[in-house]
């Protein structure tokens, strides 16, 4: 398990380098931390967080937030997704859905199939 933040993890995941991590750990010091330090973080490092915060449910849509920096040029552009206060990498991953629900029993019948192709089955035969 990491220390870091989940903001800070997710910059990790997302290949920010540790020269770059280290300013974005003395912003945010602790776990819970308002919005306006993404947009600090943006400013001090030169990335562009686009932040999509999700809702499970039906009360509000899903909106992007984006922050960019202010006074320097972009470098790179990380995709966010905020869940309940929970940051994370906001990615495609290469599966699908119907291995997402039946994980379990596909795991079961291709146990030693490479989990890349695991994750593209799309229906049982």
């Amino acid at each position: 398990m990491t220390e870091d933040n989940c903001f800070v993890y997710a910059c990790i995941q997302a290949g920010v380098d540790g020269e770059t991590i280290d300013p974005m750990r003395e912003v945010i010091r602790v776990r819970d931390f308002p919005q306006s330090k993404v947009q600090e973080n943006s400013d001090a490092t030169g990335i562009a967080f686009n932040v999509t915060i999700g809702y499970f449910n039906d009360s509000r849509h899903n909106e992007i937030k984006r922050y960019i920096p202010k006074e320097c040029e972009t470098v790179r552009t990380i995709d966010l997704l905020l869940v309940e206060d929970h940051y994370m990498l906001n990615e495609r991953l290469p599966m699908t859905t119907y291995f997402v629900r039946n994980y379990k029993e596909i795991l079961k019948a291709c146990g030693g199939m490479n989990i890349e192709k695991q994750m593209k089955i799309y229906t049982k035969r």
